[in-house]
Parts: C-alpha cells; structure tokens; sequence
C-alpha cells in the first residue's frame, strides 16, 4: 500500500451540464463536471433526485490533468418525461478536504438569433480556369436549423450547392471507450464510445475489428466497432449537436455473446468526411474478476479507534459484499476506468474488539455477466508480521522474604515482545481440582519498542512447600503453539559461594570513586537476595548494585554479583561485609572484608635473613605499599644470581616478599660476609651473614711411597664387627623371652 504525504485539495468549481434535446428511447443526459482538484482519484461524485433521494444509476469517469488541475465527469441518464424544470436534480463532488454542490436542470433552448452573413468572391485563378466559386459564411446564429438559398439576380439558382456549418476551428477529438457498470440483459452488453472536444461536427465514427477500414455511412459522424483488430458491428452514423464550438457524440453498441471473451479487446474507430480517430483499446473488459483487501493503518495512534478495511473489486459488472455481512462505512463506489474496466470501491469499520478476537472478514466480489465470485479474507492475524506472535517468557518463582514469612507466596509469569495483547495467559497446577487465581497487569510499552505483560498467581505458602508443579501457559491469537514454563519449590537447593574482590591499589588511591565486588556463585534456585553492611549498619541499596541473576552454560547454578561504591574521599578503616540470603540456608551467609586501605598506609618491612642447605634466603614482611627492592651484595659487590617473588598481601593488608640466593658450600669461603639490603618507601635494611673461618688439621702423606697392606690386617675388623652384632641379637632374643614368660605368670 502506497502513502503519498500531500495534503488533498478541494474541487474549486463545478459545472452543470444538460442535454438540449433527447434520445430517441425518451431519455436525456445531465452532467457535472469539477475542476481544481489534487490527487486525481480523490473525488466522487453523489446525485440526488428532486425529492433529496440518493440515486446510484449515474456514471464518473476518470479524472485527468497533471498536478492540482485535475478535471473529472459524471453524467446521470434520467427520462425526460420526468424532468420538471422547477424540480432540479442535485449533483455534489467531494474528496477530505471540501465538496462543491449544484443543481442541474434541463437546458433550455438557446434564444433565437439572426446570422451576420458574408459573401466571398472568385479568385483570379478560379476565373483563369473558367470557373467561379461563391462562399456564404453565416455565423452566430441560432436556432442550429437553417437553410440557404442561392439568387441570381434575383432569380432562385437551383444548382445544388454545399452546406457546410462551421462552429470554430478544426479541433482533433477525444475518443473513450465506455463500459456500463449495470448488467446488460438477453446476453449482450453495450459499449459506448465517446468522442468528445472536437470541430467540426464531420465526424466518422466505426467499431473495427482487425483493423479492417470500412466505408462511412450516411450522415455527419459515423462509429464502428471492433473486437481484436476485427469489426463487429455495423457502421453506425448519426448527426451531432452543435455546443460552443466543441461536439460531443455519445454512441452505444451492443457486443454479441460470441466476443464476450476474457481474451478480447474493442476498439472505437472515428470517421469524419476526411480524417479517422481510433481510440485507445479497452482493457480485459471481460476477463474475471479481482479483488484487493486490505486495511488502513491506524495513524492517531489510538487504540479505541475501529480499524478501517478498504476492498477494491474489477470486472465488467461488478458487485461487492462483506462476510460478515454488515454496513459499509462508504460504498459501494463505482467507477470507469479509462480502459472500459468498472472498479468498485468499498469501506468497512470495525470495532477494536471484533478486530482483536481474530475474526476473519471477508470481500466478495461478483461478477454479474460471467455469474463468477471471487473473495478475499482479511484479520488480526494475516496483517500482522509473524515477529508480532514470538515473544520471552520468564517464570519466576516466590521472593525470600514471602516463603519466610509463611503467608502466601507470589508467582510471576512475565510476557515480553512487540505485540504482548495479543496473547493469552494461563496456569495451572498439578492437582486436578486447583482453583487458581490470577491477575494479569495491562501491557507496558518499553522505550526498546518491546511491550510486556505480568501475571501473577498468589499461592499457599503449604502448597508451595508441598512441592506443588505451577504452569505458566502463554498463547498467541493467531496460533496454536503455546509456550510452556514449569516451577516448583527446590527439593536440592545449592549453597553459594560468596567472596569479596577489592579494588586495586591504584583504584583505592585515585581521584575517581571505585567499587568493592562481592562474587556469589554456584547457587540453585536463582532467588537470591543481596545486601552490604558497614560495619553492624545495612547499607541503603542506592549504595550498591546489583547485577541480574545469570546461568552459565556448562556450569551448575547461577552467579550474581554486587558493586558497592567507595568514596574517594574516604578512607576508613573498617568493616566490610556482603550479606547473601538464599533458601539453601537458615542464616546469611556472609563475606566479610577488614583493613580495606591498609595496603596504602605506609608500613615499614620487617627481614630476617635465613640459611638454606644451597642458598641464603632474605624474607621482608608487614609493609605497605607494596613497592620494595631486595638486593645481594657481597661485600660490597652486587650479586646476580638471585630470584624474587612477587609481593603477597596478607589478610591484615600488609605484603610479604622473598629473595633467594644461590650459594653451594663450596663457594662460600670462610670469612666472606654475604648482605641482604631492603629498600622500601619507609626506610632501608641491611642483613649480614658470614661463614666463620674453621682452622683444619692437615694431615700429611707421603705421596710417593707405597705402603703393602697385610690382608690379614682387613680380616680382623671384619670378624670383631660379625662377633659383636651376633652377641647384639642373643642378648635381645634373651630379653623378649624373659618378658613374655613374666607376663603370662602374672
């Protein structure tokens, strides 16, 4: 559907027209025709009889013109033994920005008036060729009926002489071809065509059929028809009427059943005494119906407003009608395309609630001459995009604080997508014979173009605590798949992890506010409730935030975390706690935080220098900032090959630190002194170490003199070492018997 932003202007004239005389069959033509209007298929026309009546048998034509100076006619065909010319009948043409209304009456004859004649002379060549032409031109007279007579001095010259009336200059006409809207009895139909703005009044007017030329007729106008390039009628040659200037010729010819094909096209041929006009072909005049459905957008935003339905139906005599059959708000509306097509045109409005219950409406359109019907359906449900029945929906179970308080407890089946009324909400519980009430709120729209609804069961704290299943049950209008979302009380809830993270000690010591985070983890059912104190004092939540309840993918549980703010400006030491209530524990569970800002006082190390088997190890403890150096000197040579850990903080706040030196026994000489310097903000360490000089006893050998040793002397050692292990195990066999003999006596 197309919207154009202009804004319509009103018709700014309206002229009536009549017929001066009649029809052979006792009828004449009034016409009306408005000018000055924009867009071009915005005005209608409406007639009414001299009694006020509404009357619909009347004909419009499309409207043409470029921009705002579109023109457009409607004619009505009323006997003329009926007309009274006291008694007119009323024509109005509208569109939404204003109307224009006249009444039309019979035209009255034009008043009788006397021709100013003049008379030509022969030309010098007409005289040269022995000839000698005359020319009498009347004009501006009337009655259109006259006659000429020819003197020669004096005498009645009765040699038959040409008679031509001439209204104006020569002006190319207008041809249309035009189809009734009504039904056409005893299988035929009529077709018109009109010729219209032309001058002179010769005009030839012919039906052609395969584009075969046929003679002109008697008369001033002759007409044929034809079908596909092919005749199918006969000449048809009639006199016109004189208006202003400009003639106009209505002629009609009835097309026989055999051409009434849907693959045929007419055209309407125009034949003067020297020139033809052929008109431009009709459309599918025949063909089967259409129809086109569709409903206006609803620009005041309001949702009281019934919603507008618009159905347009073609064919050759078309009929409309809607399913279920009531009133139409405008209609139907019939007009006459340029191609001989009949449009119809009809409004129908319907209430919100209809709308809203996804009733189908139905136009039919049925086609009078061929008896075919077509129809379309339309409603809530085919209009509107199939995002529009998707929607999130979320159950949440009771807070802590109701199933503490062992009242009832409240559920919460909450609804979000782009067109949340148009579901439904249910629930329901596993026993049979529940009574469940609930109340669901009005949608809310959000400022993401999202709406939402909420509904809430309240339920028995004893019935929760029985296990009881609860089911939320969401529906859209226009589908039969619902959304299902189960809960019950937790038979194995999960006990959280609460742990507190702060902030760095850049963070701590800036200029900006910082936050301290409580991490809560690992916890099932997700209600969960999360608080700080400072010290014995809740803190207000506007102190805190609380980020939403999250399940990880591949995790068991949910986390959540809390961000309490930290002024800048204060720096207190004191004590910090996160507060977690969940139903997988009686008492809170709490996290708690001291020393905050220790890590920023400063605090000089403590060091001790200790002794490895391999290494000389220096530890430096209790300071902050965190900031230090160790170093390894020896004397007063700076040592390399040394590694450090990196500083550690401990519960109080305050940093650890270790250094280690390698050093093998045997590269440490006696009487060197090894020095551990600690260079911190607060001050500097230094530990010594050393190795006491050891005086060895040097035993001299002599080296290049070999001694034999006795074998006998190596036996000897052997055998006392043998003698004293076996007296060893005698002596402690002998000890163990002695005790156990003592003990069974006693």
């Amino acid at each position: 559907m197309n919207v154009s932003a202009a804004q319509p202007s009103a018709p700014q004239s309206l002229l009536g027209l009549a017929q001066c005389g009649s029809d052979s069959d006792g009828f004449l033509y009034l016409g009306c025709l408005t000018r000055g209007f924009s867009p071009a298929d915005s005005v209608s026309f409406v007639w009414t009889n001299p009694e006020g009546q509404q009357v619909n048998d009347f004909v419009q034509y499309p409207a043409v013109g470029d921009g705002g100076e579109n023109t457009k006619i409607s004619h009505l065909r009323v006997q003329k033994s009926v007309m009274d010319p006291n008694r007119p009948y009323g024509c109005k043409a509208a569109n939404s920005a204003g109307e224009k209304k006249i009444y039309v009456l019979q035209a009255a004859p034009p008043p009788n008036k006397r021709a100013s004649v003049f008379l030509t002379t022969p030309t010098k060549a007409d005289l040269e060729n022995g000839t000698a032409t005359f020319i009498c031109l009347a004009k501006e007279f009337s009655p259109e009926k006259h006659s000429f007579k020819w003197l020669q001095n004096g005498v009645v010259v009765k040699d038959e002489v040409a008679d031509d009336c001439l209204g104006g200059n020569v002006k190319r006409p207008s041809v249309y071809i035009l189809a009734p809207p009504e039904q056409i009895q005893n299988e035929t139909v009529t077709l018109t065509c009109y010729v219209k703005d032309f001058y002179p009044k010769e005009v030839f007017v012919s039906w052609l059929a395969d584009d075969d030329h046929l003679k002109p007729g008697k008369g001033e106008v002759c007409i044929t028809l034809q079908a596909n390039g092919a005749d199918i009628s006969e000449v048809n040659c009639v006199d016109v009427t004189q208006s202003e200037n400009i003639q106009s010729l209505t002629t009609d010819f009835t097309i026989p059943k055999e051409h009434q094909k849907k693959d045929k096209t007419f055209i309407c041929k125009v034949r003067s005494l020297s020139k033809s006009w052929t008109s431009k072909p009709t459309g599918n005049i025949f063909g089967d119906p259409t129809v086109e459905l569709s409903v206006v957008p609803n620009v005041s935003g309001s949702s009281s407003n019934p919603e507008k339905l618009v159905c347009y139906g073609t064919g050759f005599d078309p009929k409309i009608r809607w399913i279920p059959d009531s009133e139409a708000k405008t209609g139907p509306v019939v007009t006459v395309g340029e191609n001989g097509c009949v449009k119809v045109y009809s409004e129908k409005l319907v209430s919100q609630q209809e709308w809203n219950q996804g009733i189908k409406f139905t136009c039919e359109i049925t086609d009078q001459l061929n008896a075919k019907t077509i129809h379309k359906n339309i409603s809530i449900c085919a209009v509107n995009e199939r995002s529009s029945q998707l929607a999130d929906v979320y159950l949440l179970g009771p807070s802590l604080s109701d199933v503490r308080s062992r009242t009832d407890v409240n559920l919460t089946c909450l609804v979000i997508g782009h067109r949340v009324k148009d579901f439904t909400v249910q629930w329901k519980m596993d026993r049979p014979d529940s009574n469940l009430t609930h109340n669901t709120q009005r949608p809310q729209v959000h400022a993401n173009g999202t709406q939402s609804i909420q509904s809430t069961l309240k339920v028995p704290v004893r019935t929760w605590d029985a296990y009881s299943v609860f089911t939320c049950e969401v529906k859209p209008l226009c589908s039969g798949d619902a959304q299902k979302k189960h809960i019950s009380k937790t038979r194995d809830p999960k006990r959280p992890t609460v742990r507190i993270f702060k902030p760095s000690d850049s963070d701590l010591c800036g200029s900006q506010n910082t936050s301290l985070l409580c991490m809560v983890t690992g916890f099932f059912p997700s209600e969960i409730s999360v608080h700080w104190q400072l010290n014995v004092t809740q803190l207000d939540a506007s102190r805190f935030t609380n980020s939403p309840v999250v399940s990880h993918v591949g995790a068991e549980g949910y986390s959540i975390y809390s961000a309490l703010i930290l002024p800048a400006s204060q720096w207190k030491e004191d004590m910090y706690s996160c507060i977690v209530s969940h139903e997988s524990s009686q008492n809170p569970i709490i996290a708690t935080l001291e020393n905050l800002y220790a890590s920023l006082t400063h605090s000089a190390p403590t060091a001790k220098l200790l002794q490895g088997s391999n290494e000389l190890v220096c530890l430096a403890f209790g300071f902050s900032p965190s900031a230090i150096n160790i170093t390894w000197l020896l004397g007063l040579t700076e040592m390399s090959d040394h590694r450090v850990t990196s500083p550690s903080e401990d519960p109080d706040g305050k940093f650890s630190i270790r250094s280690h030196l390698h050093l093998p026994p045997t590269n440490w000489a006696p009487g060197e002194v090894y020095s551990c310097r600690v260079t911190h903000i607060t001050g500097v360490l230094l530990l010594n170490i050393s190795k006491p000089e050891i005086f060895e006893e040097a035993i001299f050998m002599n080296e290049n003199k070999a001694e034999s040793i006795p074998h006998e002397s190596l036996e000897e050692p052997w055998k006392m070492a043998c003698s004293f292990l076996v007296l060893f195990l005698l002596s402690l066999l002998y000890g163990c018997t002695v005790t156990l003999v003592k003990v069974k006596t006693t």
